[in-house]
């Protein structure tokens, strides 16, 4: 009877799971996907940093921001990996399979200079030409928004980002903005100001 109840138990602990057996060894993650991260944190940033109650779409610079000129002293509350990424990444370009809150278009530099076909100021300026073509093409978006690359911290909890929004030729801003990775998915923990026209 003994040695029946201990092949039975030796059965049954081959058919389950190593966890369901006492086994502390759980099954291995899945690898991590660095793209499909970058699409949730960027989905993120756009709902709750970029976007305005009257966004209607976004319209995204393809011309990646370039977060270099960023010290560890504007963000003190992020992991020093995080920062170490953020420099490390920027190479590559923005998934433009993103998914945002709202539909997104894409322009370049050349392709925003070429909005307004002549520059109308006394000193040949085009950009508040530009801008007022921008706006025309793009009512219901809350300016050109650019975007860096993403650090990932270590373990993949946080992530940084900084956004550059440009809404006319002297009114814009950038962002640093850090996100951390809940049960719920992730959440902007904070942002600061790192430069402003």
């Amino acid at each position: 009877m003994r040695r029946t109840a201990l092949r039975l138990a030796c059965a049954l602990a081959l058919a389950l799971p190593a966890t369901a057996c006492g086994n502390p060894t759980p099954s291995p993650a899945p690898p991590w996907d660095r793209a499909h991260a970058e699409r949730e944190v960027l989905f993120v940033v756009l709902r709750d940093v970029v976007a305005t109650k009257d966004s209607s779409r976004f319209v995204l610079s393809t011309d990646r921001r370039s977060a270099y000129s960023l010290r560890r002293t504007d963000m003190p509350e992020a992991k020093a990996c995080t920062f170490e990424d953020l420099a490390a990444a920027q190479s590559g370009e923005l998934p433009l399979n993103l998914r945002g809150p709202a539909p997104i278009d894409w322009l370049d530099g050349e392709a925003f200079s070429a909005l307004a076909p002549e520059p109308s100021g006394p000193d040949g300026d085009s950009m508040d030409d530009d801008y007022a073509a921008f706006w025309k093409k793009f009512p219901g978006s809350p300016g050109m928004t650019s975007l860096s690359h993403i650090g990932f911290s270590c373990d993949r909890s946080e992530a940084l980002v900084e956004v550059g929004a440009h809404r006319g030729s002297l009114d814009g801003q950038g962002l640093l903005v850090l996100l951390r990775r809940g049960p719920t998915g992730w959440t902007v923990v904070k942002a600061v100001e790192t430069w402003i026209s």
